[in-house]
């Protein structure tokens, strides 16, 4: 046979008929603890295990309810106790007044008992569920803390062995012995080792924008460089599928090119975006990549001949969300679309069997 423990519920009156009512309403399904005074209801209110309740009379002798109901708030032991207050006064100030320093209901004297028992359980109730929600609250904020430790650890476990990629290449290119398609190689090493120092950096970002908290800082840079440089580094990638790459800034001028921009968000945004197009391009097809004006942005189009499963479609930028891809994780479109709303941009997807599958980024011309 199993046993529960009864709330524990202090009930706090100069009255002992007052108390004597309380106790016969209240004891079949509480454990009521009793107090005549201010100091002892602080007292008995301190103790282990403390009150999930108070019942607090207004007017006593010494010190009235309100004193003792704001010594409790400004207590840590006791300030998250719900406080109802008895009175025998019908005045809406000084329920007002009672209500601004913490309590949470009024029970009016004389007592009708359904009433008193309804509004004790209906506070005991949102008093375990706000318990609950803080608890919640508390073990997602050391989640929070912990992935945060995490991430930094893995950022600076990953550094380590790519401080050597970066430093041998720049040492080998002092041989002698070094010919200069060597040396373009190499240089290409360092430049892919760079570009993935500054994913690791921004990889605890990734989680910020996720949690609205990333400080987005433009500054104004050529896009078509930076695509350049995408698509430079995706070329053998492209060659090894038999794809080719094509990119288009419809006559845009330098000028017309250069907008605000966080670089390294940009580079690994189309860079997630042109190698997934190129995974889903058809072999011996073409990938292009357009820029193109449109009002106060510029839309850039990652095109590919493939298509998108329909079943994902309108799923396809949720996080985790992939189909038929060998070792897909569902995070490259889901991170896109995360950096494009950082940058004040969006981006949207298009695909049908006969048309293929467009991605397409616009991002503001200018900042602000």
């Amino acid at each position: 046979m199993t046993s529960s423990v009864k709330p524990k519920i202090l009930v706090v009156d100069d009255v002992p008929d007052n108390l004597r009512v309380l106790m016969g309403t209240l004891s079949d399904d509480y454990a009521v603890v009793t107090a005549r005074s201010g100091e002892e209801a602080l007292r008995k209110a301190g103790l282990d295990p403390k009150p999930e309740l108070i019942l607090l009379d207004v007017m006593m002798p010494e010190m009235d309810g309100f004193e003792v109901c704001r010594r409790l708030k400004a207590q840590k032991e006791t300030k998250e106790i719900p406080v109802i207050f008895v009175t025998a006064v019908d005045d809406h100030d000084s329920e007002i007044a009672g209500l601004e320093i913490g309590g949470v209901d009024y029970i009016h004297k004389p007592f009708f008992p359904p009433i008193v028992k309804t509004r004790v359980a209906n506070h005991l109730a949102l008093a375990r569920s706000r318990r609950v929600l803080l608890e919640r609250n508390a073990a997602l904020e050391e989640n929070e803390r912990l992935r945060d430790d995490i991430q930094r650890i893995t950022q600076h476990d990953l550094k380590a062995p790519l401080n050597s990629i970066l430093n041998f290449p720049e040492l080998l290119m002092g041989e002698p012995n070094i010919t200069d398609e060597q040396k373009v190689w190499l240089k290409n090493i360092v430049r892919a080792g760079k570009s993935m120092l500054d994913m690791i950096n921004h990889s605890l970002d990734l989680y910020r924008m996720e949690r609205g908290t990333y400080q987005y800082q433009p500054d104004l840079h050529e896009l078509d460089k930076v695509i350049e440089q995408v698509v430079s580094d995706q070329e053998r990638f492209a060659g090894m599928h038999d794809v080719k790459i094509d990119v288009q800034t419809e006559g845009l001028s330098a000028e017309e090119l250069r907008i605000p921009l966080d670089v390294t968000l940009s580079y690994s945004m189309f860079s997630n975006l042109v190698k997934n197009a190129i995974e889903a391009a058809p072999s011996g097809s073409e990938v292009s990549v357009r820029i193109e004006p449109e009002q106060d942005q510029l839309a850039i189009s990652v095109c590919n001949q493939g298509s998108v499963p329909e079943e994902i479609r309108d799923r396809f930028f949720d996080k985790l969300v992939t189909a038929g891809k060998k070792n897909g994780t569902g995070l490259g479109t889901y991170s896109a679309r995360l950096m494009a709303l950082t940058q004040n941009g969006a981006i949207d997807m298009k695909s049908d069997e006969q048309e293929g599958t467009a991605l397409t980024v616009h991002l503001p011309r200018a900042i602000g």
